[in-house]
């Protein structure tokens, strides 16, 4: 073939292949040319409508071809069969697929972000599976019901927990702690996999691997808030912190957390210990502006509108010609019907950007 690549002449082949009934030579068809262009955009039966549709024996073939261009070390085959199983809801499978390749990567970065991806997999399988569960059985709360289970998943994750904070309390034992978490039995719901309880394991293996890294702690405490357990939450803050990584994402993951735990002193309280954080970093130098948007963003995150007021007027000290802070305070002024202050800061972006109809049309 002259374009080898090029999914188009198989593709056709394929569907003339459906209408001769030539059922197996179609799918091994299909199977080549993902192997060869193993790209969702370059075939229309991947697309949002068109993949669903597929009978088990072509999304079989089509998930065989992305295997084949995966193992070639195609650079675009692991983002697509990642996005061809978030397509079908098979959010388990995404899990693995991140999980198995991380094992194979060296670069440190690259790893703990997909340790985090099937750790964030996992959840929604868990989401997915949950939900399934409740339409199932509508009387899974009853006495005999979705308490069992739920006691039993808590004693596991207990058990897990406690294993892990033994084993590190002993020096050189953080590998093995990480193992015995890894052979856990997750067995315990059903017959299904405990995904949430999966998905945590692969978040402390990332921090294991990147300590420094904030992403995988933040995704902890959000694992703790779900389970009301703000103490849990505030340890892996501390670990943290202990182990270089920056504070800021920390506190506001935590703020972030204690909101959804219902607790509002907490909340104020790691949105004070953010704030202060960002008052250090910016008498050391760092980048004024950008540390006092990433905490608006923060505040805004929970909903606390005048901390997020205060820190943008703050952004706006250090940068007064920003057309994203102006437009941000004109917009929680508005949102106050505190109509003058917001037309002030309206009439500021004007000055700047004399040609913006939106701001005209924000200001009338």
């Amino acid at each position: 073939m002259i374009e080898p690549t090029n999914p188009y002449y198989p593709d056709t082949y394929a569907a003339t292949l459906l209408k001769m009934a030539k059922t197996h030579d179609r799918l091994r068809e299909i199977a080549r040319s993902i192997s060869d262009s193993p790209d969702l955009q370059t075939h229309d039966y991947l697309s949002e409508e068109s993949l669903p549709r597929l009978s088990e024996a072509e999304q079989s073939a089509v998930e065989e071809g992305f295997k084949q261009a995966l193992a070639r070390d195609y650079r675009e085959a692991l983002n697509s069969l990642a996005g061809f199983y978030l397509k079908l809801g098979r959010f388990a499978d995404q899990g693995t697929l991140y999980e198995q390749t991380a094992l194979k990567e060296n670069d440190t970065s690259k790893k703990t972000d997909l340790l985090i991806n099937s750790g964030l997999a996992y959840l929604q399988a868990e989401d997915a599976m949950n939900a399934k569960n409740a339409i199932n059985t509508p009387n899974a709360s009853g006495p005999e019901g979705g308490n069992q289970r739920s006691e039993v998943s808590d004693n596991q994750k207990s058990e897990v927990r406690g294993q892990r904070s033994e084993d590190e309390q002993r020096p050189g034992s953080s590998e093995q702690s990480v193992e015995k978490i890894r052979n856990s039995n997750f067995e315990i719901r059903n017959g299904h996999s405990d995904h949430a309880l999966n998905a945590e394991r692969l978040f402390h293996n990332a921090i294991t691997l990147n300590p420094p890294d904030p992403k995988a702690y933040q995704q902890v405490i959000m694992i703790f808030a779900a389970r009301r357990d703000l103490a849990g939450a505030k340890e892996i803050v501390s670990q943290g912190i202990n182990n270089g990584a920056p504070p800021l994402p920390l506190y506001l993951s935590l703020a972030e957390a204690a909101q959804k735990a219902g607790s509002p002193e907490q909340t104020k309280a790691a949105l004070n210990s953010a704030k202060a954080e960002v008052e250090k970093s910016v008498k050391n130098g760092e980048d004024s502006y950008s540390l006092y948007f990433v905490l608006a963003d923060g505040a805004r995150g929970i909903g606390d509108r005048d901390q997020e007021t205060a820190a943008l007027v703050k952004a706006l000290d250090f940068q007064p010609r920003s057309a994203d802070a102006l437009s941000r305070l004109a917009g929680l002024y508005l949102d106050k019907q505190n109509f003058d202050r917001a037309a002030l800061y309206l009439n500021r972006i004007a000055n700047i950007n004399p040609d913006s109809a939106e701001v005209y049309y924000r200001i009338a």
